[in-house]
């Protein structure tokens, strides 16, 4: 009786294995999509993994060099990380990418507008601590 069961179950277990298999490739194939991998750097700069996620973008980068995702949420990393020259380059490189990105567009809006803020807040300094000119 136990050599029938064992006869019985040798399929089963085959078919246990090749279909551990088939969900071990497929979860491999998953992450190796570009979109699953900017999920999970998305995931890792809201955990607060900055430097984690910015290497996964960047790896897309130089993997999809004509995706405007990944230069777009690296910008959004070298903001948080006050690289905001990095961000101006990364979103350019987001724009020529794909000229039709609007995401984008209104990121570089954002920091030009933050630039644009830094800037009138310099000129008040330098404004305020020029002493008064006097008149002839």
């Amino acid at each position: 009786m136990t050599y029938f069961l064992q006869k019985a179950t040798m399929p089963l277990v085959s078919m246990l294995v090749l279909i551990l298999v088939l969900v071990l490739s497929a979860s491999a194939i998953a992450a190796d999509n570009p979109q699953t991998r900017l999920a999970q750097s998305n995931q890792l700069r809201d955990a607060g993994k900055l430097d984690a996620a910015a290497a996964i973008l960047l790896q897309l980068n130089q993997e999809y060099p004509e995706l405007p995702e990944p230069y777009n949420n690296l910008a959004v990393i070298y903001v948080k990380q006050n690289q905001f020259e990095k961000a101006r380059n990364a979103l350019e490189m987001a724009i020529r990418t794909n000229p039709s990105y609007p995401t984008a567009y209104e990121n570089l809006a954002d920091l030009y507008s933050f630039f644009a803020v830094e800037a009138r807040a310099k000129a008040a300094q330098l404004r305020q601590n020029q002493s008064p000119r006097t008149k002839p």
